[in-house]
Parts: structure tokens; C-alpha cells; sequence
């Protein structure tokens, strides 16, 4: 499979726009969300297990088998399996299910922001054996793909805030990071040429910017 994977892997261009996709959203959403956002526990917050889920997956683009990538979709979702239970065991709670499961593995979606997430995920159910796809594997990798169709779908009903402010952090970070992306002066260029501030530049412009992107959302 191996030697067929540059013929096979985001082969289509509707692969390719739908890893931009999955990856530009996660990259906005990457600014504002927080566990709380997606009702985690705090008895479950673990910044140790948490990085090192982050980084199991961040491992799926460097494989070119089916069989490996699964294997670090099934690392990083074991290290947070391991949380649920060693929590579980020493605060004397009931066992967790795909309840606390799968927020916290959107959360570790977000924070890895997995390279061709859409590809990878396509790859694996199309040519990992079916016969291996059971039990624990299973199970992981549909909540995998049922993160990534959360990232895709989120408003703000999903991260337990109004949907006005949940706009209102699009945008900013969509402004955060056009100017992170942009030298000091592209940004003074775009500015001045674009949105009519020909006598402006710098932190002034930016400041007109952010103003006209986020007046809607604090109209009454």
C-alpha cells in the first residue's frame, strides 16, 4: 500500500479543499476554546496527558500505511482512555464513557491540528482491512471522525455559549490570524489599500479593522 500511497492519498482536489477546510477551522477555533467549552470536567484536566495525546496524533501525516496510522490514532486515544481510568480509580467516580470520552478528544483535535486530517481519516477506513477494524479499533477511530464532524459543524450551541459570541470569536481570530501571517508591512499596505485608509497605518488601521468586522455582533 505503501508504494501506491502518493497515487492514493488526497488524490482528489475535494480532498485537498476538504483538509484546508478541517485545518483553517481548527486553526480559528485553536484560539478561544477551552475545556470548559465542551463541559470537561475539571477533576479531568491534565495538561501531561493531554500533550502527550496531542502529540500521538500530530504522528498520523508522517506514516503511509493504513495500518500505522491507525496505530497513532489508537496511542492517542488510549493516553486519554488511561486518563479516564486512573481518574476514575482515585477520585472514586463511576467509570467514564464516550461522555467525557469524546469532548476530550475534540479538545485534542483542536489542540493537534492533525496535518490532512480529512486524508488520513479517508485513507485508513478505505484501505485498513475491514476484519481490523473491530472492537477498541473500531471504536476509536468512529470517534475520531465523529470529532472532526464536530470541528466541522460547531456553532455555538455545541460550545455551550451564544451563538453572537461565538461569531464574535470567529472573527477575531480570523483577524488574529490575518495579522499574525502578515509582515508589518503588508499589513500597513493592506490597510491602506484595501479598506479605504489611505491616511492610516499601523496599530490605528488594525484598530478601524477590528472595529467595522466586530460592530454587528454589538448591535442591538
Amino acid at each position: 500500500m505503501t508504494k501506491l500511497f502518493d497515487r492514493t492519498f488526497a488524490a482528489s482536489p475535494e480532498d485537498a479543499a476538504a483538509d484546508a477546510e478541517v485545518s483553517e477551522r481548527i486553526a480559528l477555533l485553536q484560539r478561544f476554546v477551552k475545556p470548559e467549552h465542551l463541559d470537561i470536567p475539571k477533576v479531568l484536566h491534565n495538561e501531561a496527558s493531554w500533550l502527550l495525546a496531542v502529540k500521538e496524533l500530530q504522528k498520523i501525516n508522517s506514516f503511509k500505511s493504513p495500518r500505522d496510522k491507525l496505530l497513532c490514532v489508537m496511542s492517542c486515544c488510549q493516553v486519554i482512555n488511561n486518563l479516564l481510568l486512573n481518574v476514575s480509580m482515585s477520585n472514586d467516580r463511576t467509570p467514564s464513557g464516550a461522555d467525557e470520552f469524546l469532548p476530550i478528544l475534540i479538545y485534542i483535535t483542536i489542540k493537534a491540528n492533525p496535518p490532512h486530517l480529512h486524508s488520513n481519516l479517508k485513507f485508513v477506513q478505505l484501505f485498513r482491512r475491514e476484519t481490523k477494524l473491530v472492537s477498541e479499533v473500531e471504536y476509536y477511530l468512529t470517534n475520531l471522525i465523529s470529532a472532526k464532524m464536530f470541528i466541522i459543524n460547531v456553532d455555538g450551541r455545541s460550545l455551550s455559549m451564544e451563538e453572537n459570541e461565538f461569531q464574535m470569536h470567529m472573527e477575531t481570530a480570523k483577524l488574529d490570524t490575518q495579522i499574525c501571517v502578515a509582515s508589518p508591512s503588508s499589513s500597513q499596505s493592506s490597510a491602506t489599500s484595501t479598506s479605504g485608509l489611505q491616511n492610516q497605518t499601523g496599530t490605528e488601521g488594525l484598530l478601524l479593522i477590528l472595529s467595522d468586522h466586530l460592530k454587528p455582533f454589538f448591535l442591538v
